[in-house]
């Protein structure tokens, strides 16, 4: 075997100075550690703003189908703006709204051109307002209000309604029991 000056072989010296390409002998563990800071933050309001669009989309599509439900049934004759109400009541809930959190349903006749209001008579369309708190109350950068929202949907008349004008059914956090 060959003798070196520093008394080991070229191919020793090459294996204790030699490092992996991914070994950069901690240097860089404070950088991690400054890219996470900067970074966590970012992701963090990226996946808590889809949580809550993803929330409110899904309330405005509970809302929306419970008006066109309740705009249907109107279609059909109102007798009674008691029973009415808390039938609108329990479709909201049904269809997944909080419990309470219906706080209006507005009802209006509109003619067969939806330009004007009209009585209620059959050929006519009647309109329903649901006005409902979200359970995520005002969202900041969503809503300028309290958190109210609202949905409306249009239906024809296909039998004489009990109502002959417009009327408000159900008000204030009423319960579907």
């Amino acid at each position: 075997m060959e003798s070196h000056a520093c008394g080991s072989s070229p191919r020793q010296r090459q294996d204790r100075t030699a490092r992996p390409a991914n070994d950069r002998g901690g240097r860089d563990r404070g950088a991690v550690a400054v890219e996470f800071a900067l970074l966590f933050p970012l992701l963090f309001f990226l996946l808590f703003g889809t949580l809550l669009v993803g929330w409110r989309v899904w309330e405005a599509q509970a809302g929306q189908a419970t008006a066109r439900e309740a705009a249907r049934i109107a279609g059909f004759g109102v007798a009674d703006t008691d029973s009415y109400g808390h039938t609108v009541v329990c479709l909201a809930e049904r269809s997944g709204l909080r419990p309470g959190s219906v706080t209006s349903v507005s009802i209006s006749f509109l003619d067969p051109t939806l330009t004007s209001t009209a009585p209620s008579e059959v050929g006519g369309y009647v309109r329903i307002t649901l006005a409902y708190r979200s359970a995520l109350g005002a969202v900041p950068l969503f809503d300028t209000g309290d958190g109210t929202l609202t949905a409306s949907a249009v239906s024809r008349i296909e039998q004489p309604a009990g109502l002959l004008s417009d009327t408000t059914v159900a008000e204030g956090g009423t319960r579907c029991r």
